[in-house]
């Protein structure tokens, strides 16, 4: 009886192989963006921070943790400027995709009056290595009696 021995060897790569689409090296940002809505409010937001890569287990190139500081401003006739600051970090690893929805989350602005709620969210997308605000959606309701 024959025995064959087998011998294993396991390579771990620093880098992703350039054919599989994974976020490999560290991503830093110092974009800013403004809207000019129809009703009139001008809305600017700033993104600033980094992404970092997961490099191993089984989020590797796939997801990053996000250290980013976010701050937007809402400028409409006839209310008094809202503003919000976060800074998001410390949180367990993202897609790119979610840390979009992050982003947006926190930058999203309320406003009200007498005769109107609106929620202003902003569009972001990681496009290439860097962000970009893409619009601002204001979706406004009246409030209840």
């Amino acid at each position: 009886m024959k025995r064959f021995i087998a011998h294993f060897s396991l390579a771990v790569l620093a880098q992703p192989l350039p054919w599989n689409p994974t976020v490999s090296s560290f991503l830093s940002f110092d974009e800013s963006f403004d809207f000019t809505l129809d009703d009139g409010c001008h809305y600017d937001a700033h993104i600033s921070g980094t992404l970092t890569p997961v490099l191993f287990g089984r989020d590797a190139g796939k997801k990053v943790t996000p250290n980013l500081d976010i701050s937007a401003n809402l400028s409409c006739p006839q209310m008094s400027t809202l503003h919000v600051d976060e800074h998001v970090s410390n949180t367990e690893p993202l897609t790119r995709e979610q840390v979009e929805a992050l982003i947006s989350r926190s930058a999203t602005m309320t406003s009200e009056t007498t005769e109107r709620k609106c929620n202003y969210v902003p569009t972001i997308r990681f496009i290439g290595e860097g962000v970009v605000g893409i619009g601002v959606e204001a979706t406004c309701t009246k409030p209840r009696s």
